[in-house]
């Protein structure tokens, strides 16, 4: 297939004029602070008054520099804007653009024992079940694989966010049976009202009650992955290993700008029950500071001195 060309700007100001104004008036309307959302519109509408957004040379240098600008304001890495209309075309029997499908084994990239009895999950991201029930399933069999472990190892290093659903699941097999954890709460403004998560009733096979659990983390572990660490460390159920984290803690929703454009607005916020706010722009503080690439070997020292 052949590639839909890009748009020249200097050919279509007015075109540069709707986009960039439906975009501003969309965060200003969903954003989940609504000062921060007006000061988005003001800024970008001022620029765009400016001319500043005539140096874009087409509309991915367009999508990057209203990026950049909202970023600035807000420090909030969740926000993105992308171009659609220069990607190929896919025809009936090609991939689908689903940006969960390049993930293997539904984010269980390894999932081994260790020396010692120590069971190692390396989770690249937390696959939504709803769109994908039988992640689920390969959720629980990675657990039960490990079911004679003496400690338990999440790698999130690598692990950039996904879906709370998996994240619910995942914490339930930390806890006895019919105890039930009041996770996190999400506010949402473009519905004004709040939502509460909790661990799942059932889950099959054995559970991890009283075995330690260690997080490993570094400066890309993000988002969900990033809710996972810092539920289960302020709720005394894990030590945190590594590096600060990202620090995105908003719940987003794509919106689509005149068919060409792709905006991730931050909708949302979260509200731990226990701390009472999140990490959103300072990360997960890790219990444990060490580079990334020393937390595995950090971890594994901390397990071996409480035997």
């Amino acid at each position: 297939m052949e590639l839909i060309p890009k748009k020249n700007l200097n050919y279509d100001r007015d075109y540069v004029e709707k986009i960039v104004t439906t975009i501003a008036n969309t965060y200003h309307d969903n954003y989940v602070f609504p000062e921060k959302g007006q000061a988005i519109k003001k800024s970008l509408l001022k620029n765009l008054k400016d001319g500043k957004y005539n140096i874009a040379k087409n509309y991915d240098s367009l999508s990057a520099i209203l990026k950049r600008d909202m970023i600035a304001i807000t420090n909030d890495k969740h926000i993105n804007v992308s171009y659609n209309g220069n990607k190929i075309e896919e025809d009936a029997g090609g991939v689908g653009g689903n940006f969960f499908d390049q993930f293997k084994n539904y984010g269980f990239e390894k999932v081994e024992m260790l020396d010692g009895g120590i069971g190692y999950i390396d989770l690249t991201i937390f696959h939504p079940i709803q769109m994908k029930p039988e992640s689920a399933e390969v959720a629980q069999e990675s657990m039960q694989s490990l079911k004679d472990s003496k400690a338990l190892i999440f790698d999130l290093r690598n692990c950039r966010g996904g879906d709370p659903a998996m994240l619910n699941l995942l914490v339930t097999y930390l806890y006895p049976e019919g105890e039930k954890k009041h996770l996190n709460d999400f506010f949402y403004r473009p519905s004004n009202d709040t939502t509460s998560t909790y661990t799942v009733d059932k889950v099959k096979g054995r559970r991890f009650v009283s075995e330690p659990v260690y997080i490993l983390t570094s400066n890309r572990t993000f988002s969900a992955a990033e809710e996972f660490a810092y539920d289960l460390k302020h709720m005394g159920r894990a030590t945190i290993v590594g590096e600060i984290t990202g620090g995105g803690a908003h719940p987003v929703r794509s919106m689509n700008i005149e068919n060409d454009f792709e905006v991730s607005v931050p909708v949302g916020r979260a509200i731990n029950p226990i701390t009472k706010t999140n990490w959103e722009g300072v990360g997960v503080i890790p219990d444990i500071k060490v580079k990334k690439e020393d937390a595995l070997n950090k971890a594994l020292e901390w397990i071996n001195k409480q035997k």
